[in-house]
């Protein structure tokens, strides 16, 4: 239910309480979820979080559309509590503040109050790695399912589980977006992390040096018309829900002229370019070499960056040395914890047994090209994840950028590429109980955590 805005209603905070009142009456139907659209860093404010105090809902979604922050701590004031189990946060500022050299990270400031530390799923989406960590008051104590997708993905997520140790006991579901180079210190923590989960079961990942992967299904560059078609069918099946009642509450902000934002944030990311103007995606290769041709997406600037020559390994020249690193994690001396880093390295080396479900989407490079023959090397060992049961597996080419120099592989380098992943797939196809080959999920799909 679209509750009326403020400016066609002036009883707007009434209307929010009836309509909540009329759902707890006999025959109603109770708020499982309620989405506020365009707050800004006051709102919402607490005269709206009082109207909405007895939707008690489960699922709360708040979009800051152009304004980059909002008021989500105004919930913590709201009585009786809300026992919410999920989130959907799509906001860069937060009210953390990280700062650097604190030990332990549970002493840094937390970004949430403690009404938001039971949270079983929570999905952040375009955060800073300064404000927008995940760190509630009395830390995260039953998070199952964490989704952080672009800016400073990767880096958000590594403080987020340094912020909260039980992390690495409850988390059964991860998935990332990254499509910049972090800093080293980031990525050797999310790698630690993958390396000591006790109960990780979903990995979903999608990474890279340039944004170059489909929003949407109207620009999914399979070529095979089956797979379009098992696409839609999965599409409809995450859109159907049982009964329920959403409130939902659009608040306008005079940075956009009374218009509705945008969906999400995607003026906040530092970088400038973003290849769908009028760039096209080449290849995507995943098993099978195909030709793809990516329209423009309506919905989002796709982000671009410097592109730069990268060793292979984890920035050191040793890939095997990953314990070590970790041990300088904190080392602020170490130049190489500053330095800007591939995520998509060094993977097979710390993927934890408990996987039954991986994904990778990730750029089509001499990087990967070289990394692959690891990949191949780990899957012929059936001591390598014995628990998997699906595994989606996909390297697109990067873009030439209008502020990006790529250098795309040759063809004869594709055609190499392309006989890797053959035979990767192909070895887990081959296995005892033979692990299902998927099209990794796309981009505006992995906004929606998956059933585990």
């Amino acid at each position: 239910m679209e509750v009326p805005r403020a400016e066609d209603d002036p009883q707007f905070l009434l209307t929010i309480r009836d309509a909540i009142i009329k759902s707890r009456q006999p025959g109603g139907t109770p708020f499982d979820a309620v989405q506020i659209h365009c707050c800004s860093g006051i709102t919402p404010d607490p005269a709206l979080w009082e109207a909405l105090a007895d939707a008690r809902p489960s699922h709360l979604e708040m979009n800051t559309g152009w304004d980059e922050t909002c008021n989500y701590d105004g919930l913590s004031q709201v009585q009786p509590p809300w026992d919410l189990k999920s989130m959907y946060l799509a906001a860069y500022e937060g009210d953390g503040s990280w700062e650097w050299g604190l030990e332990p990270p549970t002493a840094q400031q937390h970004s949430f109050p403690a009404c938001y530390a039971c949270l079983e799923t929570l999905v952040l989406d375009y955060p800073s790695g300064h404000y927008l960590y995940f760190y509630p008051e009395g830390g995260a104590t039953n998070l199952r399912s964490l989704t952080v997708l672009e800016n400073d993905s990767v880096t958000v997520f590594a403080r987020t589980v340094d912020c909260n140790p039980k992390l690495v006991e409850t988390l059964r579901s991860v998935a990332l977006g990254c499509f910049i180079p972090d800093e080293g210190r980031s990525v050797r923590r999310m790698k630690r992390f993958f390396k000591e989960a006790k109960g990780l079961i979903n990995l979903e990942l999608a990474m890279g040096d340039v944004k170059l992967f489909p929003e949407n299904s109207a620009e999914l560059e399979l070529g095979d018309e089956s797979l379009h078609q098992q696409q839609e069918e999965e599409e409809e099946e995450q859109s159907e829900t049982g009964p329920s009642t959403v409130v939902e509450v659009v608040l306008l902000s005079e940075s956009n002229d009374g218009e509705v934002g945008p969906s999400v944030p995607h003026h906040i990311s530092p970088v400038p370019f973003g290849p769908g103007e009028g760039e096209n995606n080449e290849d995507g290769i995943s098993g099978e070499y195909e030709d793809e041709d990516d329209d423009d997406d309506e919905d989002y600037e796709d982000e671009d960056d410097d592109d730069e020559d990268y060793e292979d390994g984890d920035g050191d020249g040793d890939d095997d040395d990953d314990d070590d690193d970790d041990d300088n994690y904190d080392d602020d001396d170490d130049a190489y914890d500053d330095e800007e880093v591939p995520t998509y390295i060094g993977l097979p080396d710390v993927l934890p047994n408990t996987l039954q479900h991986f994904s990778l989407r990730g750029p089509a490079n001499s990087i990967m090209l070289k990394e692959l023959d690891e990949w191949i090397v780990r899957a012929r060992d059936p001591s390598w994840l014995t628990n998997l049961q699906t595994i989606a597996f996909r390297l697109i080419n990067p873009v030439q950028g209008k502020t990006a120099s790529i250098v795309h592989l040759t063809e004869k380098e594709k055609e190499e590429l392309k006989r890797k992943i053959d035979d990767l797939l192909n070895i887990f196809r081959q296995r005892s109980p033979p692990v299902e080959v998927v099209e990794p999920r796309l981009l505006a799909q992995l906004r929606y955590p998956l059933a585990f």
